[in-house]
């Protein structure tokens, strides 16, 4: 069947001079197999996750996936490069995180950092305030509150 596979844990240690608490990285490999007879395919995804022990996850830290055609569970280089990555990830989510609470810092100056806000630049709409004194009342027969239906009965009515 497509989808099906297995799901298994590795735990790779980890020692990163920027990361000080994390000791361990935990993956889960799961298993795809898509397709069947010829065209089928089998893919690993593998998802990350920091720990300071076993108990312990770094919940400031978002998982990382990554998916990849081999699997890992048994190639000590392929462990090796997935742990780089995955750390790569880890360091990226550190880096933003510290520009994001310096940039709060710097703008709000309410000392609450970590917040997250869009970067998309806000665009200013311009709206006219249609106001009830500017529409006419739906309460008459065959009419409604709408501009297109008073601007083309107070055209007729002219």
């Amino acid at each position: 069947m497509a989808g099906e596979g297995g799901s298994s844990v590795m735990w790779l240690r980890v020692e990163d001079k920027d990361i000080d608490a994390a000791k361990l990285l935990r993956v889960t490999v799961n298993e795809n197999t898509t397709g069947s007879g010829r065209k089928r395919r089998t893919s690993f995804v593998c998802t990350g996750t920091l720990h300071k022990d076993n108990e312990e996850r770094m919940g400031e830290y978002d998982r990382a996936q990554k998916k990849i055609k081999a699997d890992p569970r048994n190639d000590q280089d392929l462990q090796l490069a997935l742990q780089r990555e995955m750390m790569a990830n880890f360091l990226k989510q550190k880096r933003e995180r510290e520009g994001d609470n310096l940039v709060d810092s710097e703008e709000d100056g309410d000392g609450e950092g970590g917040r997250r806000e869009s970067k998309r630049a806000v665009k200013k709409v311009e709206t006219v305030n249609m106001g009830p004194e500017n529409r006419k009342p739906s309460r008459e027969i065959g009419t409604a509150a709408s501009p297109l239906s008073s601007s083309s009965s107070s055209s007729s009515s002219s």
